[in-house]
């Protein structure tokens, strides 16, 4: 069965990618964006794609939305992505990427 299929170029990803791993019974047919953001756009807008990384924010307006939408618990990409923090101007905050939060920098403590 052929599917439209988008998700991120990851490590983890990347041997389905290539082909080196196969999906049985699927012929994938992997479709290339420059930004993911971009993918999830023509899912919840197009349904163009029967399988797509999704934010889970996206999946769950769109389900709100009314879009037929199903939810596979796969994490391709397990890091903190956002650079920027908004926080008051006398705090400098830094990202750190092993606990996946934003926290003030000097800081020991680890903000939930």
């Amino acid at each position: 069965m052929p599917l439209k299929i988008a998700i991120g170029s990851y490590g983890r990803t990347a041997a389905l990618k290539s082909g080196a791993v196969s999906i049985a019974g699927i012929q994938p047919d992997f479709i290339e964006v420059k930004l993911m953001i971009a993918a999830f756009r023509r899912m919840a807008c197009d349904l163009e794609l029967e399988v797509c990384e999704m934010a889970f924010a996206t999946f769950m307006i769109a389900r709100e939305a009314g879009l037929p939408l199903k939810a596979l618990p796969v994490f391709t990409f397990r890091r903190f992505h956002h650079r920027g923090c908004v926080a008051l101007s006398r705090v400098t905050w830094v990202v750190d990427d092993d606990i996946g939060r934003c926290q003030p920098k000097h800081c020991s403590c680890v903000f939930a």
